[in-house]
């Protein structure tokens, strides 16, 4: 009987200890901020533009071809794209090159009439204008080989520095 009434002792000291803990448990709270710092930024990709195969003469024929500036800017934000001369242009147009010797002009426009020339505001045309919306603004860069150049040999002309520049 002593064995039993110790059993049931310890078994209420053990119950006792665990809930009176119990009892005892508490919930603490904080808060914390979450903040974040939106920056002006744009990001800017080029699609290379293509005249194809074409002929070596530019008597009649005007050969045009397009490309594209897509420009990610954050929302509000105004920004200018530029143009740049390549490496190879002259007083009159940029040019691409073949063999060192051999140029085939041409113009890059802003619109699809071939009217509004598209450079750096200094050199071959104005900038191009526009506000950021937070999401992709792909334009189209229009290019023209003018007629009137001197006949050149076949071979693989190119510009490979025109630069693509983004102020905002």
């Amino acid at each position: 009987m002593r064995y039993c009434f110790l059993s049931a002792c310890m078994m209420l000291i053990v119950f006792n200890i665990f809930f009176s803990r119990l009892a005892f448990c508490a919930t603490a709270t904080a808060s914390m901020n979450v903040t974040a710092t939106v920056g002006n930024l744009c990001i800017v990709t080029a699609v290379d533009t293509s005249f194809g195969t074409i002929g070596g003469y530019f008597l009649t024929v005007t050969n045009v071809s397009n490309g594209s500036i897509s420009v990610a800017c954050t929302t509000g934000v105004p920004y200018t794209i530029a143009i740049g001369a390549g490496n190879n242009g002259n007083a009159s147009y940029r040019r691409m090159v073949f063999a060192a010797t051999n140029f085939i002009g041409y113009y890059l426009y802003s619109d699809s009439g071939y009217t509004t020339l598209w450079g750096n505001g200094t050199t071959y045309g104005a900038t191009v204008a526009g506000t950021g919306t937070g999401l992709l603004q792909t334009r189209t860069v229009y290019a023209q080989i003018p007629i009137g150049q001197a006949p050149v040999p076949a071979g693989a002309y190119v510009d490979t520095a025109v630069a693509v520049t983004v102020s905002y």
